[in-house]
């Protein structure tokens, strides 16, 4: 690293003031999650919950 003279404090303002400023002047296109359908996965009961805590956690959790 360069040394300036200038404070460490100063530096670090500076750097995130160029940062955030770069980050408002730019239009980003917004992050998007494309859902799907998932479904149960195969011997799955959602009838019994202590069953369903013993897939999920294991049966040594209780």
């Amino acid at each position: 690293m360069q040394r300036t003279g200038r404070p460490f404090e100063v530096v670090v303002n500076d750097a995130l003031r160029t940062g955030l400023d770069e980050r408002t002047r730019g239009a980003v296109e917004p992050f998007r999650v494309e859902a799907r359908p998932l479904g149960l996965r195969k011997g799955v009961r959602l009838d019994d919950i202590s069953e369903l805590l013993d897939q999920v956690d294991g049966a040594d959790e209780r």
